[in-house]
C-alpha cells in the first residue's frame, strides 16, 4: 500500500524532508510504519517513540491498521492549555 507521511518540527529535520512517500504491505499497521522509518532513518525511528500520530487528520493511539492512500502525520509530543 502507498502512504504519504508528513513530518513536523524536529522529525522533518531528522528525515531531511517534510514529506515522505512509503510503500508497505497490505494490512500494515502503524507499528510497521514506525519500523520502516527506523530502518531508513535510525535517529527518526528512535525519536518517534513518544510521538503524536494522526491518520487522515485524526489523532490515533495504539497500533491502528492503515489503508492504501492514507496520509500519516507524525509530530513531537505537545500539550495544550
Amino acid at each position: 500500500m502507498h502512504l504519504r507521511l508528513r513530518l513536523f518540527a524536529s522529525f522533518a529535520d531528522l528525515a531531511g524532508s517534510r514529506e515522505l512517500e512509503l510503500e508497505l504491505g497490505e494490512g500494515a499497521r502503524l507499528s510497521a510504519l514506525q519500523a520502516a522509518l527506523g530502518e531508513e532513518f535510525p535517529e527518526l525511528g528512535a525519536a518517534t517513540a513518544g510521538a503524536v500520530w494522526a491518520v487522515d487528520r485524526r489523532l490515533v493511539q495504539g497500533d491502528p491498521p492503515l489503508r492504501d492512500g492514507a496520509e500519516i502525520a507524525v509530530m513531537p509530543p505537545f500539550s495544550g492549555g
